[in-house]
C-alpha cells in the first residue's frame, strides 16, 4: 500500500528513422498520476527506452545531483527542497521537461 509504479517505453520506427517515449505513474489502486510523451528524433529503439526511463526519473535525477553536495544522508518528507520543487511540480502537472542531450 501506498506504492507508485512509472511504466516507460521507447518506440522507434525503423523505415522513417524517428524515435519518441512515454512513460505513466500509477499508484497503488492503479489510479492515474501522471504521464508524459516526447519524440526525441532519430535513434534506436534501444536507445528511446533509455532515454524513455531517464527522462520519468527526472525528479530522481535532481535527488541525485544533491547528494553530491550531502555530507551524511537526507531524507525529505512532505516538504520538497527548493530545488527540486520545481521539478517535481512540473512532473505533477505533466509538462515535459527537455534536456540537453
Amino acid at each position: 500500500m501506498g506504492w507508485r509504479k512509472l511504466n516507460f517505453d521507447g518506440s522507434s520506427k525503423a523505415r522513417l528513422g524517428k524515435a519518441s517515449i512515454g512513460g505513466v505513474f500509477r499508484d497503488h489502486n492503479a489510479e492515474f498520476l501522471l504521464g508524459y510523451a516526447e519524440s526525441i528524433g532519430r535513434t534506436s529503439s534501444t536507445v528511446a527506452e533509455l532515454i524513455a526511463l531517464r527522462e520519468g526519473n527526472e525528479a530522481a535525477d535532481k535527488f541525485a545531483q544533491m547528494g553530491h553536495r550531502l555530507k551524511t544522508p537526507r531524507v525529505w518528507h512532505h516538504v520538497c527542497p527548493d530545488e527540486v520543487l520545481p521539478f517535481v511540480l512540473d512532473d505533477a502537472e505533466g509538462k515535459i521537461i527537455l534536456r540537453k542531450r
